[in-house]
Order: C-alpha cells, then sequence, then structure tokens
C-alpha cells in the first residue's frame, strides 16, 4: 500500500484500526468481519484496507466491478474478498460468478441455477448464501437448501 495515497500514521487510520480491534474482540473466532462500502469512495476502502479489512461488501455489481479495478494493486499483498450482499438480477450472474467470491442472496431456484452452471468460470471457487426469508418464489427455504446441496454435490462429483 502505498503511503502517498494516504498517511498511514493519521489520527483517522488509527481510530479506525482501534475500532475494528475492538470488533473483531466482540465477535466469535470464524466469523468474518465485512466492510460494506456501498457509496464509499475507493481512498476511504484503501483506508479501511490499511487498517487490516480484507472482506468488502457491495450490492451493486457495475459499481463493485470499477472500485475492484481501482484496488486490484492491493491484491497483490494480501488478496481482496469481495461480498456482493444486494439482490442479483439473472441477467447480472455470469459477471458476479467472474468477479465475486461470495453471493449472499438467492432467493429463487432459478437465479441458484444459473449461479451453479456459471461457478465454472471461477474454477467453482463462488461461495453462495441464501436469504434467511420467503423467496419469491414462494418455496420453503429448506426446500432451497436441499436442492442447493443436490446442485452442489453434483458439481463436485
Amino acid at each position: 500500500v502505498s503511503q502517498s495515497r494516504y498517511d498511514l500514521q493519521s489520527p483517522d487510520l488509527q481510530t479506525l484500526r482501534e475500532h475494528i480491534s475492538r470488533i473483531r474482540a466482540s465477535i466469535p473466532p470464524g466469523v468474518r468481519l465485512i466492510a460494506v462500502t456501498k457509496t464509499v469512495p475507493v481512498e476511504k476502502m484503501r483506508v479501511a484496507y490499511a487498517a487490516r479489512i480484507r472482506d468488502f461488501g457491495e450490492n451493486r455489481v457495475q459499481e463493485a466491478l470499477a472500485k475492484q479495478a481501482a484496488l486490484q494493486d492491493l491484491s497483490q499483498n494480501s488478496p481482496l474478498i469481495w461480498h456482493l450482499i444486494g439482490p442479483l438480477q439473472r441477467n447480472k450472474v455470469r459477471k458476479a460468478v467472474e468477479h465475486f467470491d461470495w453471493i449472499h442472496s438467492v432467493d429463487s431456484l432459478a437465479l441458484a441455477d444459473r449461479i451453479v452452471t456459471g461457478r465454472s468460470l471461477k474454477d467453482g471457487k463462488v461461495e453462495v448464501v441464501q436469504r434467511a426469508s420467503k423467496t419469491s418464489q414462494d418455496i420453503s427455504i429448506e426446500d432451497l437448501q436441499a436442492t442447493l446441496s443436490a446442485w452442489i454435490q453434483a458439481a463436485c462429483a
């Protein structure tokens, strides 16, 4: 990370590091801390990176792609992990699978099918998290879980 872009010793960065440390101390091991960066400028994301944040959540594919391009120099040091946290339109699945490590909302079987079909674009390394609410197709969460599990097992066989 280049110091010319921001001051690594700034009081703001120190305050952010302390805040993140307090948050991390309060969550169980294995729980990911995700910085939701919707509408956050890239320079502030660089400060978060300097404060040891590596997981970033975006809710719009197009905005995330621009940020990913602007921050790709950071990934050379320690990879960034990108989370799609907003609703995903079926016509954006291909880009989401190519550019996100995690997709946090699957609300239909059709969307899950597109994700599973498209996951080979990213060497099969996309994590999917379903919504924990009623789906748009009025199927139960249990049925969606069972279907996703079956697809994943078939894809890994």
